[in-house]
């Protein structure tokens, strides 16, 4: 996927294509700190990325992916219906 399938503004779209991030996979391989540390790039853009990739349940390289309450819940009942299965 490319990186304006993300969506995000023109600023952070010409800032990514400035350091030749064209794809979201190569994307997902750049920490928050490498973006970071390019002079022109700033926390909102960063902040922005971050929303719009947590929006399809990615993350920077790094970073945690931002997780919704029902896939919690989710999560905790696989994780006991693992324990029961286990358990017999």
């Amino acid at each position: 996927m490319e990186i304006d399938d993300l969506n995000l503004t023109v600023r952070s779209t010409n800032l990514l294509i400035h350091l030749n991030i064209k794809t979201i996979d190569q994307l997902l391989q750049i920490s928050a700190n490498d973006l970071m540390s390019h002079k022109m790039f700033g926390r909102k853009s960063l902040d922005e990325i971050r929303k719009k990739l947590a929006l399809n349940r990615l993350s920077l390289k790094d970073d945690y992916i931002i997780v919704d309450a029902e896939s919690i819940g989710d999560l905790f009942k696989l994780k006991k219906d693992i324990e029961s299965f286990l358990s017999r």
